[in-house]
């Protein structure tokens, strides 16, 4: 079964990007891509030791100094220079269950979260549509790209570029964060990418849509610029 919808009746996990629902997109969305949000974060019992902790100050972010703006176009020479990217990921959307699988990423324009538990899912780019099945109900949903926070991390250079000399930064001792502002169907949302302070490897995003609802995905043994095979990115589903 194949079913074409609009945002607002989407509740995916990238987005549900994070990378739809990361973003139901962030980074997926990105979060069911690169995972959109739902409600607020709940972890459960096991989930409460990894909790994630992402914060920004109260009321803005000050105007950047020379410190952050150096670490700024540092940091986004490297995301320019990322074109491939594989991880295992752990994601966190309100109170459903935590899910965790592969992701694959190839920019521009492909992006593949293969969630294994706690049911097998599937969320990728396909045609400019961010498609997510579920092998055991037979059920596929479609939703457009740029309908979801997934679209950021797919950009070609010089969009993703303008989009991150508009981004604002956080600057820590061991991690960086690049906090966009995001707009789909009219609504906007936030969201915060981590990297490690001195490798500037992406560690994991953070979506919040204007309803207040959160995903968070955390990567993990992540290899950046290595080959990905190109039939990864492949969806056939017979109808």
């Amino acid at each position: 079964m194949s079913i074409l919808l609009k945002p607002s009746f989407l509740k995916l996990s990238f987005l549900k990007l994070s990378f739809l629902k990361l973003s139901q997109c962030p980074m997926m969305l990105m979060g069911t891509i690169i995972l959109l949000g739902s409600l607020s974060p709940s972890y459960g019992e096991q989930g409460m030791a990894e909790k994630p902790v992402i914060s920004a100050p109260e009321g803005g972010i000050p105007q950047m100094t020379p410190a952050q703006h150096a670490a700024k176009e540092a940091l986004i020479t490297s995301l320019l220079q990322l074109k491939t990217l594989r991880a295992s990921f752990k994601q966190y959307t309100g109170n459903d269950a935590p899910k965790s699988g592969q992701l694959y990423l190839m920019r521009p324009g492909k992006l593949k979260m293969h969630i294994i538990q706690p049911r097998e899912e599937l969320l990728i780019v396909k045609n400019n549509w961010l498609v997510h099945h579920i092998p055991l109900m037979d059920e596929t949903t479609h939703l457009p790209l740029n309908d979801t926070p997934a679209r950021i991390f797919l950009e070609a250079d010089d969009a993703l570029k303008k989009r991150l000399e508009k981004a604002q930064i956080l600057v820590g001792e061991k991690q960086t964060q690049l906090i966009l502002q995001y707009q789909a169907e009219g609504l906007t949302g936030r969201l915060i990418m981590t990297f490690h302070a001195q490798t500037h490897q992406l560690e994991k995003w953070h979506v919040t849509d204007n309803n207040g609802n959160h995903t968070i995905v955390i990567l993990s043994d992540a290899q950046q610029n290595t080959p990905i095979d190109a039939n990864e990115f492949v969806f056939i589903h017979e109808q």
